[in-house]
């Protein structure tokens, strides 16, 4: 057995439903899409088949001090090398899963790491959700109710004012109280009345 405040509850509840069914997320313009490449770490491993372009250095130098002289010296071949190089790394071909055998007959590495697409999807929405005006039916329900009650609410007034009276006395008696000068409490100076 249900109970009045329970069946309003569920009357509001259903009015919710209804709105938020009809009200629901837009999108805003077109959608930014933002891709790139990152690497990502592979379980087991994968074979990585690259072409990598032969070393510039020529044959005199063989030590690390006469490799970094030469860098310096020709920075320019030092760069189209290592452009070369970045080249052959995102244009390797990958095969997994790793099998040593059939990577060795390709001339791959093993590499625990691989490249991969990203792609992020930017997306804007906006939930507009004005709240309709109420119902006939409704409104002339809350003024029978009123009718009902407004003959209550001229007795509550009475009582409301016969309370404020009484607290006005209250407050003026409180007033012509006096105060001894020893208890710390400073009294009001006395206004006179134009």
């Amino acid at each position: 057995m249900k109970n009045q405040n329970d069946d309003d509850s569920d009357y509001g509840a259903e009015d919710e439903e209804e709105e938020e069914k009809t009200c629901d997320w837009t999108v805003i313009g077109t959608p930014k899409v933002r891709e790139r490449s990152s690497w990502k770490k592979v379980d087991g491993g994968i074979c990585r088949v690259m072409n990598l372009p032969a070393r510039p250095y020529p044959s005199t130098v063989t030590t690390w001090k006469q490799m970094k002289q030469w860098r310096l010296d020709n920075p320019d071949a030092w760069r189209s090398y290592r452009s070369n190089v970045k080249a052959a790394v995102m244009n390797a071909e990958i095969y997994t899963p790793y099998n040593k055998e059939e990577c060795d007959k390709l001339k791959g590495r093993k590499s625990n790491w691989t490249r991969v697409e990203k792609k992020w999807t930017y997306t804007s929405e906006e939930k507009y959700c004005p709240r309709s005006y109420p119902k006939e039916e409704e409104e002339e329900k809350e003024e029978d109710e009123g009718e009902d009650e407004g003959e209550g609410e001229d007795e509550e007034k009475k009582d409301d004012d016969n309370k404020d009276d009484e607290k006005k006395d209250d407050e003026k008696k409180d007033d012509d109280k006096k105060v001894d000068y020893g208890s710390g409490e400073v009294p009001d100076p006395v206004r006179e009345s134009l």
